[in-house]
């Protein structure tokens, strides 16, 4: 269905991330007790408890209130912020080095000198990743980054990799949470659920 903007006003106060562990099956041997794990790699999600800070203008309120009810339940999803401040103090264009890229790695180009840090996140096309080595762009700007889980699709050459504000392209995990009105002009925003969405 469609993708909705998150709202500008929305400011998040705290998020309880879940990494995409894949589901996995364990098999045991009876004999000899030695392990066989098969991983579905391509099949985990991120998933998120979200806190969002109090409205207390009109605006704000009626801003986030509108796009609570426009998400229409698990019908509509939006790209909620990966992080709460930017991971960079500047603009930072990363992007794809070279089409058909598959799997746990992705090389890239960039400033020279941009350090990507282990555990930033990023986004490339709709999808959130997380690096999980400290790659510095050499002086030609190249660098290849490892990443969480494999890449779902391959992305093009020249894709923009967003490392400054990433987003989880998300649909509520539940559609139970609403807000509450309270005097003299409050409004609290309920924790709600998260997952990814592909």
């Amino acid at each position: 269905m469609a993708i909705l903007t998150w709202p500008t006003c929305a400011f998040l106060t705290s998020v309880e991330w879940t990494p995409p562990d894949p589901p996995t099956q364990v098999n045991r041997s009876e004999w000899t007790g030695r392990e066989q794990v098969a991983i579905l790699p391509n099949a985990g999600r991120w998933a998120a408890k979200v806190s969002i800070e109090p409205k207390q203008t009109e605006d704000d309120a009626l801003d986030t209130e509108a796009f609570r009810v426009e998400l229409k339940g698990r019908v509509n999803s939006f790209r909620m912020p990966a992080v709460l401040k930017p991971q960079f103090a500047s603009a930072t264009p990363v992007i794809v080095n070279g089409a058909g890229q598959t799997g746990y790695s992705l090389a890239v180009t960039g400033p020279a000198g941009v350090t990507i840090k282990r555990g930033h996140k990023l986004t490339v096309g709709d999808q959130l990743l997380m690096s999980l080595s400290t790659v510095t762009l050499d002086g030609s700007g190249h660098g290849t980054l490892t990443l969480s889980n494999p890449l779902r699709l391959s992305p093009p050459n020249s894709a923009a990799v967003e490392v400054v504000n990433p987003t989880c392209l998300v649909k509520l995990a539940s559609p139970g949470a609403g807000w509450t009105g309270s005097y003299p002009n409050m409004i609290d925003f309920a924790q709600f659920d998260v997952e990814e969405t592909f």
